[in-house]
């Protein structure tokens, strides 16, 4: 995931697509927490995206939010969406 995330915040969209379309494929081996796709979204610019995964993250109580202060959320934490996934899973925002 950290390479997807990272193509994505460098803008290498095309290369994060891909690795996405291999991560999210039936029968991948690949572990994902929805949090860390809707982030890898919201750095694509695809906000609806973004929700539908931070959605998910919701219903599944993806603990890994709670992370919240790890750099990789810095760029987005003041943005709405983000602000209110926070909100709903009862973390400071």
């Amino acid at each position: 995931m950290f390479v997807c995330q990272g193509n994505a915040w460098a803008h290498r969209h095309e290369e994060t697509r891909r690795l996405l379309k291999e991560v999210l494929a039936p029968g991948s081996p690949h572990h994902y927490r929805p949090s860390e796709i809707g982030l890898i979204y919201l750095a694509l610019g695809e906000r609806s995206e973004a929700e539908r995964w931070f959605g998910r993250a919701r219903q599944q109580r993806d603990y890994m939010i709670a992370l919240q202060m790890c750099p990789d959320w810095t760029p987005y934490r003041r943005d709405p969406l983000v602000a209110d996934y926070l909100r709903e899973m009862g973390l400071p925002a």
